[in-house]
């Protein structure tokens, strides 16, 4: 798994499905500019990764939409051959927490920034938009690379094949 990046494989994988595959993980922080707010979402944190509409997702402070669903802190973005993972941590040493998955038409774009900092930039179907701060992680190019994949190769809602 050369674009996951290191450690990530064994506490991503532990909340895959049963068959499911990783393809590329980084790890990313939703900086708020205010005091670590982690004590606060930890208590409202799934057990299980579970699909979400707009309407489903949890909110956190500063967003609507899909991207209110990400919280401030640290976080894994992960992409598997079937959908995209967000897992929370409270320090890149803490146990990875189950906290969205979305499905390849749940987003429309994903990019990486490096004009100022190095930047994840999430832009979902909801026309939302999150931030993540990548603290010079490489792997971003590659989640980028195998989100927007996954979505090219997944048929549109509603449209099936035969």
């Amino acid at each position: 798994m050369g674009d996951v990046q290191r450690g990530l494989s064994e506490p991503v994988g532990a909340h895959l499905d049963p068959g499911e595959v990783l393809v590329a993980a980084t790890w990313a922080d939703r900086r708020d500019g205010s005091a670590n707010v982690g004590g606060l979402i930890a208590g409202g944190l799934g057990a299980k990764l579970t699909r979400t509409t707009a309407q489903q997702v949890p909110q956190y402070p500063g967003l609507a939409g899909y991207a209110g669903s990400i919280p401030f802190g640290y976080v894994v973005v992960a992409v598997t051959d079937r959908r995209l993972l967000v897992l929370w941590a409270a320090t890149q040493k803490s146990s990875l927490q189950p906290l969205v998955a979305f499905g390849p038409h749940d987003y429309q774009r994903l990019k990486v920034s490096t004009a100022f900092a190095a930047t994840l930039a999430i832009t979902f179907t909801d026309n939302t938009t999150v931030f993540l701060d990548l603290a010079g992680h490489h792997k971003a190019k590659a989640v980028t690379k195998a989100a927007m994949a996954l979505r090219a190769a997944s048929p549109p809602p509603g449209l099936h094949p035969g």
